[in-house]
């Protein structure tokens, strides 16, 4: 995700909008098909564009099913909003009714209520490209260890060990989460420092970006400490192959480490995946595959 969009899903003091609300109005409309054609307020539309100006148009019936159904058996969608750009406050406190729907410039979807006590209630659509769940995972997961060989296989740069498997002093280890969620924004947590060599600290960071001067662990030598944590996790092409999700841990002195994951923040509930399918690396389009695959199958949990 850009940086653009990365500040976009945190605006929140002005959005644009297109409006089409059930406004009182004496126009009826009965019947609209192909060629421009246009009518007078009262009158009948047969074809065409309706330029009704100010002028509202209503559309009522007494069926006991919906009063409007909108077909396109052709390539284009059954209806349009065209976006304009209007101000928040416009939206919610200077007469727009309960129930109307909005279609912004900035590519989202509003809908109005409460606006008759001029409270300006505005909710905006869920959207996957800038909103995140807390999703935690079926059972929390041990993803690293380095004193043992076997809990080293999602480390991407095994360089960084000494040939004890600890983390060499002033450097990072890469550690590959995509088997566990897919384009996550962050994780849920637990860092720790097993015997290490001098006093210090440890930071993790999202895998692709630049280490930040903080830390989430401090330790006295040979000491054995852990400090859970959530932070944002980030995703890079190693080695050929595009990790979705991973994680960056730094240590300015010589130190086993542990990672224990308890979630993710996520935009999706199936962008994580259940504890019980996980079966070594895999390629960001298999890991996707495979989660498609579960959402046929299982139902959310909620």
């Amino acid at each position: 995700m850009s940086e653009d969009n990365a500040v976009n899903r945190r605006k929140l003091l002005r959005r644009a909008g297109t409006v089409a609300a059930g406004v009182g109005a004496a126009g009826v409309a009965s019947a609209i098909v192909s060629s421009p054609a246009s009518a007078s307020d009262g009158v009948a539309l047969i074809q065409g564009d309706n330029a009704a100006g100010t002028v509202a148009t209503n559309i009522s019936s007494s069926a006991g099913t919906s009063t409007l159904n909108l077909t396109n058996s052709g390539a284009g969608a059954p209806l349009t909003l065209t976006a304009k750009s209007v101000e928040w406050d416009e939206l919610g406190q200077t007469g727009m009714p309960d129930g109307s729907l909005a279609y912004g410039d900035d590519g989202y979807h509003y809908s109005t209520w409460g606006t008759t006590t001029k409270h300006g209630l505005v909710g905006k659509t869920y959207d996957t490209s800038w909103s995140s769940m807390p999703v935690p995972l079926d059972v929390p997961q041990r993803v690293l260890d380095t004193r043992y060989a076997n809990t080293r296989g999602l480390v991407l740069n095994p360089g960084v060990l000494d040939a004890a498997g600890r983390l060499v002093k002033g450097q990072s280890l890469f550690v590959d989460l995509s088997d566990y969620a897919y384009f996550a924004w962050g994780v849920f947590g637990t860092l720790a420092a097993i015997s290490p060599t001098a006093a210090g600290f440890m930071t993790a960071y999202p895998l692709g970006e630049t280490r930040p001067a903080t830390a989430n662990l401090g330790f006295a030598a040979n000491q054995n400490v852990s400090n859970s944590f959530f932070g944002a996790t980030g995703s890079a092409n190693v080695a050929g192959a595009i990790r979705t999700t991973g994680l960056a841990i730094f240590a300015n002195v010589t130190t086993h480490v542990i990672l224990d994951v308890f979630g993710f923040a996520v935009s999706d509930y199936w962008d994580v995946t259940p504890t019980g399918s996980v079966q070594g690396a895999r390629s960001a389009q298999d890991a996707r595959a495979a989660r498609a695959d579960l959402r046929a199958k299982t139902p959310r949990k909620w």
